[in-house]
């Protein structure tokens, strides 16, 4: 028994009645649409192939992504840690540099003071000295003035 004649039974039954052109006009037709069927089965199965190279293909890329996107995950990491190194490097230089102007700032205070105490100094050594050498003049006009001289 062919296939159509099988296909036929479990469908319809016996086949009887029927006369032997009208069975091989089916038969054909019967066969023209396996053909058919057939040939649609190779076309989704040809689909199915793309279809799973292109799959193929977009996972790879999508875990070449997944790779870069973690290794880009990684290197900003990196890149925000040693950014957070040179931050506090420096903000430490920042504390060292007000720190330094301010003990500057102190040394201009002091050696503005030490000046100024010998400038003062200076002009009571000028004063003291006048004195000192004013003291005998004064005694020789004091002496004069008395007439003792």
């Amino acid at each position: 028994m062919n296939t159509f004649d099988t296909w036929w039974e479990e469908n319809y039954g016996e086949f009887s009645g029927q006369s032997p052109q009208t069975k091989r006009k089916m038969n054909m037709a019967y066969d023209v649409g396996v053909e058919h069927q057939q040939a649609k089965v190779e076309e989704l199965q040809k689909q199915n192939a793309w279809l799973s190279d292109v799959a193929e293909r977009e996972n790879k890329r999508a875990n070449k992504l997944k790779e870069e996107h973690v290794s880009t995950t990684v290197l900003l990491g990196k890149v925000e840690q040693q950014k957070a190194e040179l931050q506090k490097r420096g903000d430490s230089l920042e504390e060292i540099l007000k720190k330094a102007t301010e003990l500057v700032e102190l040394n201009i205070e002091t050696v503005e003071r030490i000046r100024d105490k010998a400038k003062d100094m200076h002009e009571r050594n000028y004063k003291v000295s006048m004195l000192y050498l004013l003291k005998p003049i004064r005694r020789v006009l004091e002496q004069a003035l008395k007439g003792e001289g």
